[in-house]
């Protein structure tokens, strides 16, 4: 009797034993363990995910905002000019190398539009000349003599302009000259001066009026470079590498007010083939009725144009699109093999340019054509 009462008595406290055992080994199993902090999720990881995400974001937002600006460009193309062009009346428009050709085009197309016209060239005869002309149709025009091969004289003259007509709205870069011998035979002399003309005065042109323009977020500059600003051709080699240098300008300077969120600054880029204002004289192309040597006043009318629709780039004729395009795709022998086809190569056989422009106390070369500073 006692042996039970004893076992008995025993009972509920092996129960109560086995049960804490089995709540211990709970509590082991369910909770962390003391020493042991929850591990956190890799944060390498977590940078590549948002990296991932970031990236697909800015490819939808990409392609999107492509197909956008093709079907602006494409209804561009479909709606007529006219319906696209801003009114410049009372604008301040400035043209350097307005003595002649296509900057004297040019000045009498924007003085037509009520526009109050600036004008530089070397010559000052020839830049009266052009002036008497507007000012005959009852335009508002100021002239002013500047050798844009000199930095200094650049700066100064801008002061001028600034001083007594103001705010410049429109800047055209339109001088330039060409020597139009092979590169071995070019005087350094003259390499030199067709860089200050066609290239280094367009640094200093915009810098002497852009930062007005960016203050004001208004404003438009044209850089006249030529076809041969996007095709290297025989005997033009120190002209071609002051016009592929405008082609450049203009797209990084673009590209830089757009990153400075200046879109009221318009930039328009020109490259017309070779035009009848005397500075390629003698130049021969061997099919004329593909890409002809072309008119002064066309190509002025579409230059205009291109401005007053805000047109980023302009090629004169529209071949020249095609062209260029299939310039991008051949390989190098093979453009050449198309370059000497077309006659490319015999282009400036017969050269002789304009000779008799600058003034006869000037130190530079005489056979640089169209040596005042005025674009072909």
């Amino acid at each position: 009797m006692v042996a039970a009462a004893s076992s008995e008595n025993q009972m509920p406290r092996m129960a109560n034993n086995i049960q804490a055992e089995v709540t211990n080994c709970s509590n082991n199993v369910l909770a962390p363990t003391p020493n042991r902090e929850p591990t956190a999720p890799n944060s390498n990881d977590q940078t590549e995910e948002r990296s991932y995400l970031e990236i697909t974001c800015e490819v939808i937002y990409t392609l999107i905002g492509l197909l956008y600006l093709l079907l602006e460009a494409t209804m561009k193309c479909i709606i007529p000019t006219k319906y696209q062009t801003k009114d410049v009346k009372g604008y301040v428009v400035l043209v350097t190398g307005a003595g002649s050709g296509i900057g004297r085009r040019l000045a009498i197309k924007f003085a037509e539009l009520g526009c109050k016209m600036v004008l530089w060239d070397i010559n000052g005869e020839l830049n009266e000349e052009t002036a008497v002309i507007i000012r005959q149709k009852g335009g508002n025009v100021h002239t002013f003599v500047c050798d844009v091969s000199n930095r200094n004289g650049i700066y100064r003259t801008a002061e001028k302009v600034k001083e007594r007509v103001g705010f410049v709205d429109i800047l055209i870069n339109n001088a330039g000259i060409v020597t139009g011998t092979n590169l071995l035979d070019c005087p350094d002399q003259a390499i030199i001066q067709t860089m200050q003309v066609n290239i280094l005065a367009h640094f200093w042109t915009i810098k002497a009026f852009l930062p007005e323009m960016i203050e004001r977020n208004s404003g438009h500059i044209v850089t006249i470079s030529s076809a041969a600003g996007v095709i290297g051709l025989n005997k033009l080699t120190e002209y071609c590498a002051s016009k592929f240098a405008c082609v450049g300008l203009d797209e990084s300077l673009r590209f830089e007010l757009g990153m400075l969120q200046k879109h009221g600054v318009h930039m328009t880029l020109a490259c017309p083939y070779y035009t009848d204002t005397g500075m390629f004289e003698g130049a021969q192309t061997r099919f004329p009725s593909i890409l002809p040597v072309l008119d002064t006043e066309f190509v002025a009318e579409k230059i205009v144009q291109a401005i007053l629709c805000n047109q980023e780039v302009l090629y004169v004729p529209r071949i020249l699109y095609f062209i260029v395009a299939l310039k991008g795709v051949l390989p190098a022998k093979c453009w050449s093999l198309v370059l000497r086809f077309t006659g490319s190569g015999q282009l400036m056989d017969h050269f002789s340019g304009r000779t008799k422009s600058r003034p006869e106390n000037s130190e530079n070369h005489s056979k640089i054509a169209n040596g005042s500073g005025r674009a072909l």
